[in-house]
């Protein structure tokens, strides 16, 4: 689901925060290179992000987990297949599709990892896990699936809701995971423990590691902590500004001239001027427009974008920049630019000259912004059913009930 503008809201975007680091730096008289204001934006973004566990970072999330299969025999070809190395086929039959996203195979009580699913009868078996020499035909096997991805946003979460109990299983280390598959394999639909590991196939992702496997299809849900949105589009660099831009009136489809629009601009913000570049949130020249971009359209190149939400005024070959928005509520926004301030001073120096009474108080005025935006950031909401306020609370190892907080 693509995130829009919210009506009457001003937004914080990455040029805005460039603008102002930039606006700091010169009313201090020392300016500094590109690099070092970029580095104290990003940094203060993340730290302020790291700072608590943010009710706004929390998601929704579901794991998909796969049924065992056990049906035909297989052929196992160490070397020199005629589709690939390592190459495990089916007798008859095909492989899910899911076989190499997560899947592994247990052959004569040992398991073997999934690299590739090459077709829908061949799998590609992984580099190190692997029988180490050929399996004859006619020889049993299960297919399961010991992980399912993360989303590419997932940071942690506090457990998992399953199908049929309010709980997932315990949580418990790889290791355990990985001996119980070895040692005490067995499938079924009640959920011993999982561990939250990494994802072998992707950097820096994560995955769902269960155990046992399941025997017929299921699913869990989850509330998850994810990670900010990725400041990459300053809205200053060609990449962001290049060409112009076409808009109808009412329209969501954006057509570009000598463009260099890309894919990682999805759920980036297009700000939107005339015949000069728009400015930002502090500028004169500010924007007359700003909307979210939902989808890029590889087929057309590098010219054609999609709005989540349609432009109110037209535009024709208009001047715009692509920027990414600061994910933070407004109330974490106030400690992101004292984090910035303060990050900026200590690029500057303050600390080694004789601005260290300013220095104390950016450092204090940081620290309370982030203090007071932890403050707003309370985990209570209003049930419709009573007057009075009440949250969710989750002891160690239990959910109860809703109760009116105190």
């Amino acid at each position: 689901m693509s995130r829009t503008v919210g009506a009457g809201r001003r937004l914080l975007t990455y040029y805005d925060a460039l603008t102002l680091a930039n606006e700091f730096l010169i009313a201090n008289g020392k300016e500094q290179p590109k690099a070092v204001v970029r580095r104290a934006v990003l940094d203060a973004y993340e730290e302020v992000l790291g700072a608590n566990d943010w009710s706004f970072l929390e998601k929704p999330g579901r794991a998909q987990m796969n049924a065992t299969q056990t049906s035909s025999t297989i052929t196992y070809d160490h070397t020199g297949g005629s589709t690939c190395e390592r190459e495990l086929t089916i007798a008859a039959g095909s492989w899910p599709t899911w076989a190499d996203k997560g899947g592994a195979v247990r052959i004569s009580s040992r398991v073997y990892g999934v690299e590739h699913r090459c077709s829908s009868t061949v799998l590609q078996l992984d580099a190190q896990l692997n029988p180490g020499a050929d399996v004859d035909a006619g020889t049993s096997y299960t297919l399961f699936q010991r992980y399912v991805e993360l989303p590419n946003d997932f940071v942690d979460f506090t457990g998992l809701m399953d199908e049929d109990q309010w709980q997932f299983g315990r949580r418990t280390s790889m290791t355990e995971i990985i001996a119980k598959y070895r040692w005490q394999y067995q499938a079924g639909n009640t959920t011993e423990c999982y561990a939250i590991g990494e994802n072998p196939t992707k950097y820096g992702e994560k995955a769902l590691w269960f155990y046992p496997t399941k025997s017929t299809e299921e699913t869990a849900d989850f509330v998850y902590t994810r990670s900010g949105r990725e400041l990459r589009y300053t809205g200053m660099d060609s990449v962001d500004t290049a060409g112009s831009v076409t808009i109808s009136d009412g329209a969501t489809a954006v057509t570009g001239t000598s463009t260099t629009f890309e894919s990682g601009m999805e759920g980036a913000l297009l700000m939107l001027g005339d015949s000069s570049y728009p400015g930002g949130n502090y500028e004169t020249n500010r924007y007359k427009e700003l909307l979210a971009i939902q989808k890029y359209a590889s087929a057309d190149g590098a010219g054609a974008l999609t709005l989540a939400t349609a432009a109110t005024n037209a535009y024709s070959t208009a001047k715009y920049r692509v920027t990414d928005p600061i994910d933070m509520p407004p109330y974490a926004v106030k400690a992101f630019l004292a984090q910035m301030e303060l990050n900026l001073a200590h690029a500057m120096g303050f600390e080694r000259d004789d601005r260290h009474a300013s220095m104390r108080r950016l450092e204090a005025r940081a620290r309370q912004a982030v203090l007071d935006a932890m403050a707003a950031d309370h985990p209570y909401r209003s049930d419709p059913a009573v007057t009075e306020h009440v949250g969710w609370y989750i002891a160690e190892g239990e959910v109860t009930d809703w109760e009116p907080s105190s």
